[in-house]
């Protein structure tokens, strides 16, 4: 009975079909044998699964293929379950290849990293923007998303473009990690537990958290042993959105970071003791906001976020389809405009409403020629800038 089920093509005796004698269909079930040895041993039947694993290596290696469509396609993922080893070492190197190119590319100020610092209290829509953000970059771009974990921030970062930080705590990365990993023009190694990561460059760096980037410094291992400034993180920021809800919807008003004024900031020093009330510090800033937007919805908002990362990536190639920042300095100018004339016919009526109407749209209200305004529109006396219209008419 044993030749009769020997399918391995040796040289056995063979018995026909009407000499067996079973209590089971042996046909059927010998016909299986073969079909499923076949497609085992990688015959032409089946295809095999090794030489599948060996294509799909060389995909990822291609860069055809990435985690994230092995994980959306279920012939992809059968592959990959058969061959896991060899596809994730055929993963990380690719990353490990990319993220060795960028910092090349970064190096040679062919871009600059974008760092995006998003605050809010809970349930104002800062993750919502951050997400939406690395959304659209990665179905636009195909970038990857790294979403770092609270603590041991760089553990499992592997290249990804974008390095989203949702609700990190202060522990998240010391104090030089912080500052390499947000440099815009700097790419350097980032510390982890196991294995330190090599020169990191992502495209975009994500930070969604509930307080500003000085107090959230203030606290950072590291940062109050020494006597570096808090103006090394905030310097580095290229815009500080601030999420609120207005209405119930979040809306999100942005600011880029640059070198202004020294401006003050308190931070919040919880107490150690059991009955101790926090204290309040000071800090002095050499760094803060140079310009803030009115207050947009989430769409509005990515696509000033999108215009910022193609100015410093313009080598992505990213499709921008407007000038988000002339529009909006259109529409802040067109509503401070408003509210000034509000408050103008409030106070001095309308002759000088009037008046300074005229001068905004002159570009010359500045604030001596509104003062000038309301001291001779209101003694019945009209202006020079009228005087001017009037004798070039």
């Amino acid at each position: 009975m044993s030749a009769a089920f020997n399918d391995s093509g040796e040289d056995r005796v063979r018995y026909s079909d009407s000499e067996i004698r079973s209590n089971f269909e042996f046909r059927s079930m010998l016909d299986g044998s073969t079909a499923g040895k076949r497609s085992r041993s990688g015959g032409a039947a089946g295809g095999g699964w090794s030489a599948r694993v060996d294509a799909l290596v060389q995909s990822v290696l291609d860069g055809a293929v990435s985690e994230l469509d092995i994980l959306r396609d279920k012939a992809l993922g059968d592959t990959y379950a058969r061959g896991q080893a060899k596809v994730d070492l055929a993963l990380s190197f690719r990353a490990r290849r990319d993220m060795h190119a960028d910092v090349e590319r970064l190096r040679a100020g062919v871009f600059r990293k974008t760092i995006l610092w998003v605050l809010g209290a809970s349930d104002q829509g800062k993750s919502w923007l951050a997400e939406g953000v690395a959304m659209r970059l990665r179905e636009a771009l195909g970038w990857g998303v790294y979403r770092a974990a609270a603590k041991n921030a760089a553990d499992d970062y592997l290249g990804q473009e974008i390095f989203l930080l949702n609700e990190p705590s202060s522990r998240a990365l010391e104090w030089p990690d912080l500052l390499s990993l947000l440099d815009p023009r700097q790419a350097g190694p980032l510390s982890a537990r196991f294995h330190n990561k090599t020169d990191a460059a992502p495209r975009i760096v994500i930070v969604a958290v509930s307080v500003d980037p000085a107090t959230f410094g203030f606290f950072v291992p590291g940062k109050r042993s020494t006597d570096d400034s808090i103006d090394q993180l905030v310097r580095r920021i290229s815009l500080l959105v601030e999420a609120e809800k207005v209405d119930g919807e979040p809306h999100y008003t942005i600011a880029r970071i640059g070198e202004v004024d020294p401006i003050s900031t308190s931070v919040s020093i919880p107490s150690t003791g059991g009955g101790e009330r926090p204290r309040i510090e000071v800090l002095r800033l050499g760094w803060g906001r140079t310009a803030t937007t009115v207050p947009l919805q989430r769409d509005a908002a990515l696509d000033v976020v999108l215009a910022e990362v193609a100015e410093r990536s313009p080598d992505a190639n990213l499709a921008v389809t407007s000038t988000p920042w002339v529009q909006l300095a259109n529409a802040g100018a067109q509503r401070h405009e408003s509210a000034m004339l509000v408050r103008a016919a409030e106070i001095g009526g309308r002759a000088v409403a009037d008046h300074l109407r005229v001068a905004h749209l002159a570009g010359v209200a500045t604030p001596e020629v509104v003062g000038q305004i309301y001291a001779l529109s209101t003694g019945g006396v009209h202006c020079g800038l009228c005087a001017s219209e009037k004798v070039a008419s």
